[in-house]
């Protein structure tokens, strides 16, 4: 999950300092001992990028294809139709 999460933040072009602190990686060499820096608000605000990005895999917009391995959903439920059930009687 760590991956993805990483290259994900890379897709959405989220500096690759942040997307490394949102992974708790130090900083390398000196710049970790100077640059005390937490980036906390840099954080949030690549992780609600983020939620975002999974907000819309999980909910994609009503109505809109969206491409998913060789066929398209539409993001609409699929179900029984709502109303009546017919009772079995017996």
């Amino acid at each position: 999950m760590r991956r993805t999460l990483r290259s994900g933040l890379s897709a959405l072009r989220v500096n690759s300092d942040v997307a490394e602190a949102v992974l708790a990686h130090v900083k390398p060499g000196i710049r970790g001992v100077y640059d005390r820096y937490d980036l906390f608000d840099e954080k949030r605000q690549a992780l609600d990028l983020w939620a975002g990005r999974l907000q819309s895999v999980v909910e994609p917009a009503r109505g809109k294809p969206r491409q998913i391995g060789g066929g398209v959903v539409t993001g609409t439920r699929v179900g029984r139709p709502r109303g009546k059930r017919k009772q079995n009687v017996g």
